[in-house]
């Protein structure tokens, strides 16, 4: 069994950990949320980090329940909203967070700075529907008309509902899964989950919560407000067609920037998270959050003089604001340069020596020292392996998880590592470390 030592001495505020290699982050990290029991907030530099993060760790602790938050991957200030699927993954995340359902949440550095509905935004717009409740159908299609929902004829997409009769077919936000509510005049007599493509029932439910489709109000009362709130703030820009389709409830693309003109105060990330909350990132943390500023206000600069725009103060929290807020959790601040953390190291050179007597004469020579752990992204290569190395009188049993770990010095494991690293007795090598210039590598380039 893996068990990664965590400093002696832990201090309640901010803990300094020295540098750590690609993939061995990732278990140092699954390692530290289990031993310390309380949820983690880990802040990462980009969307690349961000996705390989979530995938490793989850091979060294896959009971942990793993988030992202994901990024508008909008510009700033641009005029353009995020895809429904980043809305409703956004959504359906704070949600967790709000219901204590998440142990580990991933985010971009920019992602954080960027400001948020208020949480009892969540509290007055989800709907919860239970069997045995009395729900009228016209009533609800205003409900869902004004959270942003879609009626349509067949619900296809996140964020569209459908009335039939007595049928209520809805595919809220966050939910892959579409639900069908059947209704006995005007009680709701079952609640299934069923396949919107094929509209076959997959299972049953007693309940079901309805996400607003947004991160802002949409019903007439509230856009006016906006509206309102608008026109107070750019005076010069009342007979604008911009301000004419805001009292005509027709929100611009975009509209996601003017988002604080939507309540009377927004919230951040950090206003969903509880003290119990602990919090990791690199040191490189700092530069990037400058570096994310300079860029803000400079797309701030440039748009203002073609549309009005909400100054960077009002929109995202600045370096020092999300550095105070961090002071409100325990924090893990991981080193990017400098000493390797105690046990972990970079790989040794395992290339595969194609033309010599013994191609994995480094490997062989390398299990004597070491517990070889081979991961291998899928099943079919996992096997191509395990028969390459027997024809070298190789042998390699087979795990599923790190549980399984026996006496034998090469295993295999389906796991899915960017790159092998050396932690304590063992190696986790992957194929292109063994393959560093041959069609593993090239595959991966072309994914990429």
């Amino acid at each position: 069994m893996l068990n990664v030592k965590l400093p002696t001495k832990i201090h309640p505020q901010k803990n300094h950990l020295a540098k750590l290699p690609l993939g061995g982050d990732a278990l140092f990290v699954a390692e530290l949320v289990k031993k310390q029991a309380q949820p983690f907030l880990f802040i990462v530099n980009d969307g690349y980090q961000l996705q390989r993060l979530a995938s490793e760790i989850s091979v060294f602790a896959p009971e942990l329940r793993i988030a992202i938050f994901p990024d508008y991957e909008v510009l700033p200030y641009e005029r353009q909203s995020p895809y429904n699927e980043l809305i409703a993954e956004r959504l359906r995340t704070l949600w967790q967070v709000q219901h204590k359902q998440i142990d580990l949440l991933l985010v971009q550095a920019t992602t954080l700075q960027m400001l948020l509905p208020p949480q009892e935004y969540f509290t007055q717009r989800v709907l919860l529907v239970k069997l045995g409740d009395k729900l009228d159908s016209e009533q609800l299609r205003v409900q869902l008309s004004a959270s942003g929902y879609q009626c349509v004829q067949q619900v296809y997409e996140a964020g569209e509902f459908a009335i039939r009769g007595s049928i209520i077919d809805i595919l809220p936000m966050g939910s892959k899964q579409a639900i069908r509510i059947d209704l006995f005049d005007d009680e709701v007599e079952t609640i299934h989950v069923f396949d919107s493509k094929t509209q076959l029932i997959i299972k049953p439910l007693d309940a079901v919560e309805i996400l607003p489709s947004r991160e802002y109000p949409h019903d007439p009362q509230s856009v006016r407000q906006m509206a309102a709130q608008f026109c107070a703030m750019f005076p010069k820009e009342q007979g604008s067609n911009l301000a004419k389709d805001l009292k005509n409830n027709i929100l611009p693309a975009g509209v996601e920037f003017y988002l604080p003109l939507f309540f009377a105060k927004c919230a951040t990330l950090f206003d969903y998270l509880d003290d119990t909350w602990q919090v990791a990132y690199g040191d490189e943390l700092l530069g990037q959050l400058n570096l994310n500023w300079q860029e803000i206000t400079k797309r701030y600069d440039y748009y203002n003089y073609q549309f009005p725009c909400l100054r960077p103060s009002e929109l995202f929290l600045s370096t020092d604001e999300v550095f105070a807020k961090l002071k409100a959790h325990q924090c893990w601040e991981i080193a990017q340069t400098g000493e390797f953390y105690p046990q972990f190291s970079q790989l040794p050179d395992v290339a595969v020596m194609h033309n010599a007597p013994q191609p994995f004469a480094k490997l062989l020579a390398l299990s004597k020292q070491f517990k070889i752990i081979l991961c291998v992204e899928s099943l079919g290569r996992l096997e191509i392996l395990r028969q390459t190395l027997l024809l070298q009188q190789l042998k390699a049993s087979q795990i599923s998880n790190f549980t399984q770990l026996n006496a034998d010095k090469i295993v295999l494991l389906q796991a899915e590592l960017y790159q092998g690293f050396a932690y304590a007795k063992y190696l986790f090598i992957t194929e292109a470390d063994l393959y560093p210039r041959g069609k593993i590598t090239q595959r991966r380039k072309r994914k990429g």
